[in-house]
Order: structure tokens, then sequence, then C-alpha cells
């Protein structure tokens, strides 16, 4: 859409080292980072981990995953990859209600961004972990290069800067 012309900037993301990223060293396109959005552990009430705040992935090599979008199921694959271990996918969905539903009812675990979870109510049969190892996702604005020359353009730019900002480190 950006290479057509029907729209001027694209709010994208990517994880780490992601060999499927559409805006990765493409020509014509500029990439401006907004911000990092940490990816977190979702883990049904009652697990023996669920008191523990931060926890590593490689303690879930056996369980049962839910994965989410093609972009995140690929994100789920290489992290556990990276660890030694391949996750054993149940169920797939890229509405993140329906995963907390599913964590909740006990059927897996679920990688999830925490900006997918912040606006969602917290399910009683869910709780949130950060992971190590961090593989968190940025999340950025895509234009055409040199667009942001175009007074709307630099003007929205500046303004998604700016609503971001708390979410930098």
């Amino acid at each position: 859409m950006l290479a057509g012309g029907s729209i001027d900037i694209a709010l994208t993301f990517t994880y780490p080292g992601d060999p499927a990223d559409p805006h990765d060293a493409v020509a014509g396109h500029e990439v401006t980072e907004l911000f990092t959005d940490p990816v977190q552990l979702v883990l049904p009430k009652g697990h023996p981990l669920g008191a523990v705040p931060v926890v590593h992935l490689d303690e879930f090599a056996a369980a049962e995953w839910i994965s989410g979008c093609p972009l995140c199921r690929g994100h789920l694959l290489a992290a556990c990859g990276a660890r030694g271990f391949s996750p054993r996918i149940t169920h797939a969905t890229d509405n993140s209600v329906a995963v907390l539903g599913l964590v909740a009812a006990g059927v897996g675990i679920a990688l999830q961004p925490r900006l997918a979870l912040e606006p969602l109510p917290r399910l009683a049969g869910t709780t949130v972990h950060d992971v190590l190892p961090a593989s968190d996702r940025s999340v950025r604005a895509v234009h055409l290069a040199g667009s942001a020359a175009v007074p709307a353009v630099r003007a929205t730019l500046s303004a998604l800067a700016r609503v971001t900002s708390g979410r930098r480190s």
C-alpha cells in the first residue's frame, strides 16, 4: 500500500532477526523506530510457576502452546528454537482475547506482546510474566523515503513519536 501510494505511513512491528520482515532493507522505505514492546508469557492460574514474576522460556519446552498471528507464530518458533526446543502448538489465533480465554481454560500457554494485553481485562484464570531471554518486538512507522518532507507526514511522524515517548526505555 505504501509503494502504491494508498497510504503515507504504516504502523508495523517486527521481532528480532525476523526473516519475514517485509520492510527490512527495502529500497524506497524509511523506518522510524517508535518503541520496544515487551513480549510476556501468559500462564493459566495455578501453574507451578504462576507466582514467579520472571520466568525462563526453557522451563516451558514440554508445554502446549497457543500461537498468534503468522509473525507472532514465527517469533514463537524462533524464540523456542534458539533455546533448543520446538514448541508444541496446539491452538492458534490472532485474537488476543481468544488467546487469554484459551489460557484461562488451561489448554495452553502463550507469548503475547504487552501492547496486546494492556487494553484487555485480566482474566481471573491467567497470570502474566516477563520472560527471559527477552525477545521483544519493535513497533515502528514505515514511510516512503523522503516523504517526511511533506508537512502532513512530518506532523504525523512527530505526533507518533510524542505519543509513544512514554513507552521508550
